[in-house]
């Protein structure tokens, strides 16, 4: 799960979790390294790694160019850009790596990694995380809370509402409906303030 400030690893082996883990670094870090990469402010970084952040360089390597109101607009490479992403996004996976050499599962989890966070939406992504971590790697989606599936950055507030719901004693909360749509719609809006 790779969030905004930090970066979690949790590993399971047939359903039961065996190892977690939190790392100091997230896709701010990414922005904060547009920001000096390119030298501009930290908003304009944000907007950049949205628009046109990419975790693997393929293709020309052609200018881009962003007007910046009231100053000289900022002109950079795709290459540069992505360089700056990758190396970040690397030394994410290189700590995972470390992790699971620590507990005997370097390479060597069948069912693969699944990335969630907001961060696991750049671009080639996944192309990274198969060639860093040598193994079958996939974008999770969220389950039962219908209008959230591709919004990432929610995964781990939507695993929380599920964990607390089993603990209560509900039950099939895909039968029962209990998570519409209009009830996702609900908890995307509430945690939307809190996001950056």
């Amino acid at each position: 799960d790779i969030g905004a400030g930090t970066s979690e690893l949790a590993v399971f082996k047939e359903g039961d979790l065996i190892h977690l883990v939190v790392f100091p670094i997230g896709s701010a870090n990414i922005t904060s390294d547009i920001a000096i990469g390119l030298k501009t402010d930290v908003d304009i970084a944000e907007a950049i790694k949205i628009k046109l952040g990419n975790c693997a360089f393929k293709g020309n390597d052609k200018k881009e160019k962003i007007e910046i109101e009231g100053e000289e607009p900022l002109i950079f490479s795709q290459k540069a850009l992505t360089r700056i992403i990758t190396a970040r996004i690397s030394e994410i996976f290189g700590e995972v790596q470390k992790e699971l050499k620590k507990i005997s599962k370097q390479n060597l989890l069948p069912s693969g990694v699944v990335l969630a966070g907001g961060g696991a939406k750049l671009p080639r992504i996944v192309e990274l995380a198969k060639k860093e971590l040598k193994l079958p790697c996939r974008i999770g989606k969220i389950s039962y809370f219908p209008e959230l599936e591709e919004e990432l950055s929610y995964a781990t507030v939507c695993g929380l509402v599920l964990r607390g719901s089993e603990s209560e004693g509900k039950g099939d909360w895909e039968r029962r409906g209990f998570f519409s749509s209009g009830f996702a719609g609900k908890i995307k809006k509430i945690f939307k303030n809190f996001l950056p």
